[in-house]
């Protein structure tokens, strides 16, 4: 998690990754991200150096409906991630992404479950999921010494936030009947 309440420019649907581990991707992300080589752009809210570690389940939920929400996610399961590499994202024309690996066959069965009973704007063909680190300048090769740092360590998703552009967020726990 590491900071409380992040300000989105749309609603998503997230799960927040774990004090401990957040503080440990924040320190990896500056000692080994120069702060030259990160994409701030003042005209585009939300990119940068990441502050809010999270797995993103859903990036554009359309209908803030929370008990239909509360409906999907309750019959969903809680289940454990493993971290794999260090990677990058480099399709955008604006920035490239540095993100670590999430690792879960049933998290991408449950984000599948997720988006068609949920209504949303796909942003994305296909869902990839990970950990962004930060946002970088197009071009910035920024050499990694260790892209296995994280692989291996672990955490539970036993609840999704629904996060509004507003930054006001509501807890969701899975596997929890009505």
């Amino acid at each position: 998690m590491y900071l409380d309440n992040p300000i989105f420019d749309y609603t998503c649907l997230l799960a927040e990754v774990p004090n401990e581990l957040s503080k440990l991707l924040a320190d990896w992300s500056f000692s080994n991200i120069c702060q030259d080589v990160v994409f701030e752009d003042e005209s585009e809210f939300g990119f940068g150096r990441e502050y809010y570690f999270h797995v993103t389940m859903i990036s554009s939920v359309l209908e803030n409906n929370e008990k239909i929400i509360s409906e999907s996610i309750s019959r969903e399961k809680p289940c454990d991630c493993i971290m794999g590499q260090i990677g990058f994202f480099r399709t955008n024309s604006k920035f490239d992404v540095i993100f670590v690996e999430v690792i879960n066959e049933k998290l991408n069965k449950l984000q599948k479950n997720l988006e068609c009973s949920i209504k949303n704007k796909l942003i994305f063909d296909h869902f990839i999921p990970h950990i962004t680190l930060a946002y970088l300048k197009k071009g910035s090769n920024i050499a990694i010494e260790d892209k296995n740092y994280f692989n291996q360590m672990s955490f539970n998703i036993t609840e999704l936030v629904l996060s509004d552009r507003l930054g006001s967020k509501k807890k969701f726990k899975l596997g929890c009947d009505l």
